[in-house]
């Protein structure tokens, strides 16, 4: 059965018209066909809600203004997404918007353009027997880029739904290495409506859509530990700023919430803290460190999406439920200098910081290599120790991110006019509340600033380029 809207514009009752069937398809990914099994490789939905107005001179034409759909991929496939129009005879002044979005998504009856696609194309005048088949061609590229024209004649044919190259997974083309796992590429919305509303530093709310080709990512953090072995291997250079701690557990001094150390000590005889994240340190010589792994900082974009559930969009890694003291290292300051932090999950009479990786229950996903079969889990995604990523700090309605169109495998490189030169860092800290703990939740540290919260986790391409 044809989704047919018939949207008379005839005259009057008895006048005679000519009948324009609109058609619609698009490559983008939308809800499976109900009742059919899904794929649980098949890209996710990107779309799901079709909005069609009939307008004259840009303005409605008819009473009953926009009509909004609910689409799966079935209806596209039987060539059922199409409307008939009655207009009157020489009628030459009407045209139609076509637009795909996300229902979910909708503000004040509108959908956000930048994630919307939309075409509006010129109706021809008919004749009063005139049968006239057109067909409007959404395409996931014109994201956020409205187009117009023409439609094509006639019928769709065989439909293009779901083919956009952008969102078919991609596989490593290796094996992983022993302490890391492949992030399988694929497409995602980056940003999170979400943290519109929980205050200040989140900076992204609004969405964008982009392609992300595979990476592999390191398992958990590096360590102090493994921040030495290179720096005593002459492997670091040290063309960079980091704090080493010197032994004194006073906690107004921020070199005791550092890892980095020469070796034992009073404050720590078993020279324990090797084991934890190395934090405390510059965005020059963490990305040092990973160069010294022939690896790199891993973007922005390339940590949401793991941190996302590979673009699930959960809120958390975990998924959507709000955390626990045992969902993440949080909440653990609230003394010295970080008396104004929350102390919810200190230990009492503790001056809380650093865990070792992999200490809290849901700060991590589970990956299968697609090359070996082999089970890989990524641990501390959210909170213990943050991580710098490659980008250059810019804010979401600046130049670089608010560019319109899909991002592919996007790497910021624009000073920020309002922040100055700064770094972005992700994935929350272990004397931050449970805000930073979310997927896309963004915050700016100056490229020198070695920050408690500050840490390293490495990556590198899964594909040749």
């Amino acid at each position: 059965m044809r989704l047919l809207l018939p949207l008379a514009l005839a005259l009057s009752a008895c006048a005679p018209t000519g009948q324009l069937f609109l058609h619609v398809d698009t490559d983008a990914p939308v809800p499976p066909t109900p009742g059919v099994r899904v794929d649980p490789a098949r890209p996710r939905a990107l779309f799901d809600q079709l909005r069609i107005e009939i307008l004259r001179d840009g303005a409605p034409a008819l009473d009953r203004g926009a009509r909004d759909f609910g689409v799966d991929e079935g209806m596209f496939q039987d060539g059922r997404v199409s409307i008939g129009i009655a207009p009157a005879v020489g009628d030459a002044g009407l045209s139609a918007r076509v637009r795909l979005f996300r229902g979910d998504r909708v503000v004040a009856g509108e959908p956000p353009a930048r994630i919307t696609l939309e075409r509006d194309v010129a109706l021809p005048a008919l004749g009063a027997t005139d049968v006239v088949h057109l067909t409007v061609r959404l395409h996931v590229d014109d994201i956020g880029q409205p187009q117009s024209g023409d439609p094509d004649p006639g019928e769709p044919g065989p439909s293009e739904v779901g083919q956009w190259s952008g969102a078919q997974p991609v596989p490593c083309a290796t094996a992983a290495g022993a302490d890391e796992a492949c992030v399988v590429g694929g497409a995602f919305y980056m940003g999170d409506p979400a943290l519109g509303e929980l205050g200040g530093g989140t900076d992204a709310d609004q969405e964008r859509l982009v392609v992300v080709s595979p990476f592999f990512i390191d398992l958990r953090p590096r360590t102090a530990g493994q921040f030495r072995t290179q720096a005593r291997g002459g492997k670091l250079g040290f063309s960079g700023d980091y704090l080493e701690w010197s032994g004194d557990q006073d906690p107004t001094k921020t070199e005791a919430w550092c890892t980095i150390a020469n070796g034992p000590s009073a404050g720590d005889p078993d020279d324990s803290r090797t084991r934890l994240p190395v934090n405390c340190i510059s965005y020059d010589t963490g990305r040092i460190l990973c160069l010294s792994y022939d690896r790199d900082l891993p973007t922005e974009a390339q940590f949401e999406f793991i941190a996302s559930g590979r673009g699930a969009e959960w809120g958390y890694v975990w998924g959507n439920d709000e955390p626990d003291c045992a969902s993440a290292v949080w909440g653990r300051g609230g003394v010295g200098v970080h008396i104004f932090y929350p102390d919810t999950c200190r230990p009492p009479d503790t001056i809380g910081g650093l865990l070792p990786s992999g200490s809290a229950l849901l700060d991590r996903v589970t990956l299968i290599d697609p090359v070996s079969g082999e089970s890989r889990e990524v641990v501390d995604l959210a909170g213990n120790v943050g991580t710098w990523a490659l980008d250059q700090w810019s804010r979401q309605d600046e130049a670089y991110w608010s560019q319109p169109g899909v991002f592919h495998d996007p790497l910021a490189d624009l000073e920020s006019p309002a922040d100055g030169d700064a770094h972005s860092e992700r994935g929350g800290g272990f004397y931050l509340p449970t805000a930073p703990l979310r997927a896309a939740f963004r915050q700016n540290l100056f490229g020198t600033n070695a920050d408690p919260s500050a840490g390293v986790r490495c990556a590198r391409p899964g594909a040749p380029k």
